[in-house]
């Protein structure tokens, strides 16, 4: 899987699909939600529980946030146990 950002709409793809199999405007990247005291990676959150997607593209997703939008105020050591144990 990979992810691509292209006219700030971020795309995430299989392996082999020239088509994206899933995309959101990058714009809400950093967008939050409020949990058990915490503010955590709204599409994080959103994307944990898809069968398609794994592990690594959830580290490269968050990734791309920090880099994107490096002044937000998700937490980002619960959302990486968030993402350890997603498994």
């Amino acid at each position: 899987m990979k992810i691509e950002i292209e006219d700030n709409i971020v795309d995430i793809y299989n392996s082999n699909s020239e088509e994206p199999i899933y995309s959101f405007p990058k714009d809400t990247l950093a967008d939050v939600i409020y949990s058990d005291g915490y503010y955590i990676s709204e599409w994080i959150n959103q994307l944990i529980g898809r069968t398609w997607i794994d592990e690594t593209i959830l580290y490269k997703l968050a990734k791309l946030i920090q880099q994107e939008f490096p002044n937000n105020n998700i937490n980002w050591d619960v959302t990486y146990k968030m993402i350890d144990n997603s498994n």
